[in-house]
């Protein structure tokens, strides 16, 4: 019978360092650790950092410095420099660039490139 004994303190002190080493586990201690925050938001405008270099922006340009200058009915002006431009990717590629013209007034325009390379402009705002 001492035997019998000796086994079951033996097993409830397994058990109780089981149980301790398991409560220690808290939900802190088995979150994720946090993930980095995203640099865009997938399916929104992302800002490109260098629009003097970007050749398919050029072409947007090119082509609001045309509408702007043919909707307002100076077609002389042009586009003189981009201040902010961004890049949303859908079923083509979605512009959205706000622009200084040669005359000093600025404007903020939504263009669209489609997948054959065709641009249409969606909105245009003078600001």
């Amino acid at each position: 019978m001492f035997l019998g004994v000796q086994y079951m303190i033996k097993y409830s002190i397994v058990l109780l360092v089981l149980v301790f080493s398991l409560s220690a586990c808290t939900d802190e201690a088995v979150k994720q650790p946090p993930s980095a925050p995203e640099a865009a938001i997938a399916g929104g405008y992302s800002r490109i950092t260098n629009p003097d270099a970007d050749e398919e922006l050029f072409q947007v340009t090119k082509f609001l410095g045309s509408e702007i200058g043919l909707q307002t009915g100076n077609t002389s002006m042009g586009v003189e420099k981009v201040l902010e431009a961004y890049r949303q990717v859908v079923a083509g590629i979605n512009y959205r660039v706000k622009l200084q013209m040669t005359d000093g007034s600025q404007y903020e325009a939504v263009v669209y490139m489609d997948l054959k390379d065709e641009i249409s402009l969606t909105s245009l705002e003078k600001l």
